[in-house]
């Protein structure tokens, strides 16, 4: 939202005497007559006696009671005359056509809003832990923690007591601490599909909703996986095609999760293509191949690490909510270390000693593919994602998660950056400071990292071992 749209909506709360600050003003004194604007999701107060999340449709009476600023963006909390009470943003006050900056119907609809953990170290680490796994010698790894967790967290609401506190010591808590994210070309769907005959409860229908999921039901026949995959083909923009092979695909399944997270950045600052130049890469200390080699000089926040020994620089992308990350180790063949080492807090540490200084970066045009098998993964930790009661979805058989697998590419030119990734999963039933660094090389195997600035949430993190050879 744009500044002068928060300062009307501030305005036109203030103007209902609505009291800054972190006090509730008392119920007698509680204005009337607001107005939800726009069909917006709600997000409960941590209140035992509170309901769960859902959303409130436009036209919906409501009550002001507090307003609260989470770094620039302002939320409200409310309360309709039903008794339903939560945080909504603020530009639910807001009607469509008072939104200068996009159309009203744009793509990033509360259906496609990336959503992310409100504290995602448990999802970065979860992420960086799947990367360090998928590694293998010279093959590229892609991973989106978000990705997973987006999937992960749809079961987390469906499971019954016991499954529920499984899964939420996985990926954190559940969706009332989590952030939907409007960010140009960047997407995410989450897709439920449930066979024909079980019938979802009307409290998870809302939890759906609310938290964006669309859902559908299935026979889960050779057709339905044919209709899934192209549904899942159209939403990564034609970049992942046949997600559920014949192999993978369990025609007994109750339960079909699939999400897909897509974002093209272009750079704030483009490679020059005229400076691309054909250079050596270190795929290991024996072999070395010719790739088309990026180059650029400019004001950009480089670090070095000693505890890592490792250097990198920060890319900033056109849209400044999103940032590259790339990671260089020090040793041509210290990936495996680095992965070993880093963790979210070390990341963290490291990406905060950045220093602004005139850095010259070289990094090689490359087109990755990557599969991920989460599920041998979650078992290699002794994940006991066994039998799973969906009590919180419908009455019905427990179930056995039989795929729950990944599908990333990830593309880097002089221009842009895209990347996609598929987390599909089938359920079936049981039987520090440093000086200014003047080069930043990634001719080696190196760490590639996309973030979400204000949340700190990897989007994509990725091992470069083999850049696309050049032509």
């Amino acid at each position: 939202m744009h500044r002068t749209e928060v300062g009307a909506a501030i305005l036109l709360l203030t103007i209902a005497a609505v009291a800054f600050g972190d006090s509730c003003l008392a119920q007698d004194s509680v204005p009337t007559g607001a107005k939800i604007e726009r069909e917006v999701v709600y997000f409960a107060p941590q209140s035992k006696s509170t309901s769960s999340s859902g959303t409130f449709l436009p036209g919906t009476a409501v009550q002001i009671l507090r307003l609260w600023q989470r770094e620039e963006a302002w939320w409200v909390l409310v309360e309709s005359t039903d008794g339903r009470k939560g945080w909504v943003e603020i530009n639910a006050f807001l009607k469509k056509d008072d939104h200068t900056g996009a159309p009203a119907n744009t793509a990033h609809q509360v259906a496609s809003r990336l959503r992310v953990p409100s504290n995602p170290q448990r999802m970065n680490n979860l992420g960086i832990w799947f990367l360090r796994n998928a590694q293998n010698g010279s093959d590229n790894a892609i991973v989106s923690p978000c990705g997973i967790w987006s999937n992960l967290r749809v079961l987390e609401q469906a499971a019954g007591p016991s499954s529920n506190s499984t899964v939420a010591r996985l990926i954190g808590p559940n969706l009332s601490s989590n952030l939907p994210v409007d960010l140009p070309e960047v997407e995410s769907s989450d897709m439920l599909f449930v066979r024909k005959g079980l019938s979802l409860t009307e409290e998870f229908q809302r939890v759906l909703k609310a938290s964006g999921v669309s859902w559908s039901e299935a026979s889960f026949d050779n057709d339905d996986r044919i209709k899934i995959n192209q549904k899942i083909y159209e939403l990564s923009h034609q970049l992942i095609r046949d997600f559920f092979s014949p192999e993978t695909w369990s025609a007994d399944a109750e339960v079909v999760i699939a999400n897909v997270v897509w974002l093209r950045q272009a750079w704030a600052i483009p490679f020059d293509p005229q400076a691309t130049h054909t250079a050596n890469f270190n795929v290991s200390k024996q072999e070395t191949i010719p790739v088309s080699m990026m180059i650029k000089t400019d004001q950009l926040d480089a670090f070095a690490s000693e505890s890592l020994n490792c250097d990198g620089v920060i890319l900033p992308y056109a849209v400044p909510e999103i940032v590259a990350i790339v990671i260089v180790p020090r040793e041509i063949d210290g990936l495996v270390r680095l992965l070993e080492k880093i963790d979210n807090n070390s990341l963290d540490a490291t990406i905060g000693s950045a220093r602004s200084s005139r850095t010259t970066v070289q990094l090689p045009r490359f087109d990755a593919e990557a599969e991920l098998d989460v599920l041998e993964a979650l078992k290699k930790i002794g994940f006991p994602l066994g039998e799973i009661e969906l009590t919180g979805m419908f009455n019905g058989p427990k179930v056995r998660p039989s795929l729950i697998a990944q599908k990333s590419r990830l593309s880097v030119n002089e221009t842009v950056t895209e990347a996609v990734a598929v987390t599909g999963s089938t359920y079936s039933p049981s039987s520090v400071n440093v000086e200014p660094i003047k080069l930043i090389s990634a001719d080696r195997p190196f760490l590639f990292v996309v973030q979400h600035v204000k949340t700190r949430a990897l989007l994509f993190v990725a091992t470069v071992s083999t850049p696309t050879r050049a032509k």
